[in-house]
């Protein structure tokens, strides 16, 4: 697929900035987006993957993710955080699995939509076949009538 959004949520840790990491999400290899951002000279040491998630819709989980982490942004521009590895993981791993359920809701929804617009076909359906056919209702015949003729339906062209 080329609108492909799998992808994983990184969370990176570098020596230089203790007490930091950014958690971000790419579509590519996390080892390779961490040499990505190394590579700016702002950064005096490389960055090392902690640990890398992964994911069937990388943006939408990254907002997921940064929406649980908010308090501790340093920056609100930026995907840094003021948080331990360890209590990020956890807090990455919570917010990933509340992803999940909120997609399974969304399944759930549409499954529910889907029904209902069926209901809804099989409904009209029968009303128009009994509007072309009201079989044993002679006042139905005769509304029907007497609305044709009130528009001008029921002359033929």
């Amino acid at each position: 697929m080329a609108k492909d959004k799998a992808g994983f949520i990184y969370v990176l840790t570098n020596s230089a900035m203790p007490g930091l990491v950014k958690i971000g999400m790419t579509l590519g290899d996390p080892e390779e987006r961490a040499r990505q951002l190394s590579q700016g000279t702002g950064t005096p040491v490389p960055f090392d993957v902690y640990a890398v998630f992964p994911v069937l819709d990388a943006v939408r989980a990254e907002r997921q993710v940064h929406g649980c982490f908010d308090e501790m942004r340093t920056n609100r521009k930026r995907e840094f955080f003021n948080v331990a590895p360890e209590e990020a993981v956890k807090l990455v791993e919570t917010a990933l699995q509340s992803q999940t359920d909120f997609e399974r809701l969304a399944r759930e929804k549409q499954a529910k939509r889907i029904l209902k617009a069926c209901e809804i076909n099989k409904n009209r359906q029968a009303v128009l076949k009994k509007r072309r056919d009201p079989g044993k209702l002679p006042y139905l015949k005769k509304l029907m009538a007497e609305t044709d003729a009130k528009f001008g339906w029921d002359k033929k062209k």
